[in-house]
């Protein structure tokens, strides 16, 4: 399941990179990068989200994600034992 889940999201992302000027079109630009980042920072936005799930995918599949939840993130949420 953990390599369906990967290569789904691996896939999801090339389509995310591949289709982002469209989707910017049906989504609308977003007005906060627009106005912080610069012109045209909207597809940037969509090509970071796109790469990160791309790396997000990659890192689930290999089980280096769960590590990496277990090592930094599951310390905020500890019992305090």
């Amino acid at each position: 399941m953990q390599i369906f889940l990967g290569l789904l999201g691996i896939a999801l992302g090339i389509v995310y990179l591949k289709y982002n000027y469209k989707i910017t079109n049906i989504v609308g630009k977003f007005p906060w990068a627009e106005n912080y980042i610069g012109s045209g920072s909207t597809y940037l936005v969509h090509k970071i989200i796109a790469l990160a799930l791309i790396v997000i995918s990659i890192m689930w599949m290999t089980g280096s994600m769960q590590t990496f939840l277990q090592h930094n993130v599951s310390n905020y949420f500890s019992s305090g034992r």
